[in-house]
């Protein structure tokens, strides 16, 4: 059988989070290229109004999207501590819970983001050659939002077990359909964000449907107990988990969504730039979030039989790892900002706009990407502890790094009246700030407790 059960509890531990690592890697660069694909493609060929207003549309998407990552994550801990204290018999109502949690969930926020589009808007000073744009494209990728949270919901079960290959094959191909369906859409049928959005609702479909298959085919171990199954403690045990997790990826993007308020009266210009150079940036950090999520996996697994000094072996690799995996990226994104900017915009049809977009993103690329490594270690320390069972720190964590940033961003701009560059600044000191915190809490111990707390809860349910 092509289905790999990975047991994380035995092993070299940099051997076995490495093993975890390249699928993951992999699967998020060709996870961010669907908006990267919109991105470029709405930039190059429909024009920098679009993009600004793809860019405004993408993190009130990314907000609601990521409260669902955020309970799959929760999921697949759940999973993984199962599977590492070897009660396999009791994943089938796992499964169940969350597929039908998940459901209802999406279906809400879905009805919910389609009333709060234009109110959204509004509160972000939506530039008025922008607004048509970003709404159109907002309310187009809602509609998808159920086929993106099945296919992370499915996956993330998948990845609980140690299989991360086959959600990276199943990603891969619906991206290249992805990118197939945005030309043809954009460039052919002339259908602007619109399309691309399209494009993105269509591919991911396909890739739920494909895992969703393969699951029913070849895990019997992730097979569903039932029609209507949903246990009520193991409701309660993945919610203790996932729930942390997903307000901490919504912090996240519900920080994007307030920098853009700051960066909005500015104009086009520098939403556009922003919008190039976040896309860059996240594609930058893929190796340290792939990271965090393997020594969650490898944390969750070695917590649930129980192996607390094997967690802190997991930890400190990933600190090595992160130092070594951050001091190149520095090296290949800060020297060729111009570049990496100019793949967005289209010198030849916009030449004015383009060159004050692409000097606007690089003016982030310039400073952030020194400091990945203070971004790399908090990842490291916030994902080991919440693979260890303790989600409600890591929230805390998160929430405070956004909150920071937010208001030193607003401090530069409006107290010290420094220019856009105040706003990378203030992305760099809240990271510095959230690390001390974080390493002042892994070293306290006090997570160790929480997270025997929360294997012990998983078991009685």
């Amino acid at each position: 059988m092509f289905f790999v059960v990975r047991n994380l509890t035995e092993g070299t531990p940099w051997r076995q989070i490495m093993v975890l690592v390249l699928p993951l890697l992999l699967g998020n660069v060709f996870q961010a290229s669907y908006s990267l694909v919109d991105t470029m493609i709405v930039g190059r060929f429909v024009g920098p109004e679009a993009l600004a207003g793809v860019g405004v549309a993408s993190p009130a998407f990314h907000f609601v999207n990521a409260l669902l990552i955020g309970l799959s994550v929760g999921s697949s801990i759940v999973v993984s501590q199962l599977f590492g204290a070897g009660r396999e018999k009791e994943l089938p109502v796992a499964v169940s819970t969350v597929v039908w949690t998940s459901l209802v969930v999406a279906v809400v926020l879905t009805l919910v983001g389609q009333l709060l589009v234009d109110p959204f808007l509004t509160v972000l000073r939506t530039p008025i050659e922008d607004y048509a744009f970003a709404e159109v494209y907002l309310r187009t990728i809602l509609c998808g939002l159920v086929c993106n949270v099945f296919y992370n919901q499915l996956s993330g079960l998948l990845r609980g077990l140690g299989n991360t290959q086959m959600p990276l094959y199943i990603l891969i191909f619906s991206c290249c359909v992805n990118a197939g369906l945005d030309l043809m859409f954009v460039c052919v049928f002339s259908l602007g964000v619109m399309g691309a959005g399209f494009a993105t609702i269509f591919a991911e479909g396909l890739a739920a449907a494909l895992t969703a298959l393969y699951i029913r085919k070849a895990v019997p171990q992730l097979r569903l107990c039932g029609a209507w199954c949903c246990d009520g403690g193991m409701f309660s045990a993945i919610l203790r988990f996932g729930l942390p997790m997903g307000l901490q990826q919504a912090s996240i993007s519900f920080g994007h969504v307030l920098m853009q308020g700051l960066i909005n009266p500015f104009g086009t210009a520098l939403i556009a730039g922003y919008t190039a150079a976040v896309k860059v940036d996240t594609f930058a950090v893929m190796p340290i979030l792939s990271l965090g999520s393997a020594l969650s996996t490898f944390a969750a697994q070695n917590v649930g039989a129980e192996d607390f000094g094997r967690v802190r072996q997991g930890y400190r690799t990933g600190c090595v790892m992160t130092l070594v995996i951050c001091a190149a990226l520095a090296v290949v994104v800060t020297p060729g900002r111009m570049f990496w900017m100019s793949l967005f915009v289209s010198a030849a049809e916009y030449p004015d706009q383009a060159a004050q977009i692409v000097v606007m993103g690089a003016g982030m690329l310039a400073v952030t990407p020194l400091f990945y490594w203070v971004l790399g270690l908090i990842h490291v320390a916030l994902n080991t502890m919440a693979g260890a069972g303790d989600t409600l720190f890591s929230m805390v964590a998160m929430i405070a790094m956004m909150l920071l940033r937010v208001v030193l961003a607003w401090g530069f701009l409006h107290l010290v009246g420094t220019d856009e560059t105040g706003i990378w600044w203030a992305f760099v000191l809240s990271w510095v700030l959230t690390l001390l915190l974080t390493q002042i809490y892994y070293f306290s111990g006090a997570w160790k407790k929480k997270a025997l707390g929360h294997a012990d809860a998983v078991r009685r349910n």
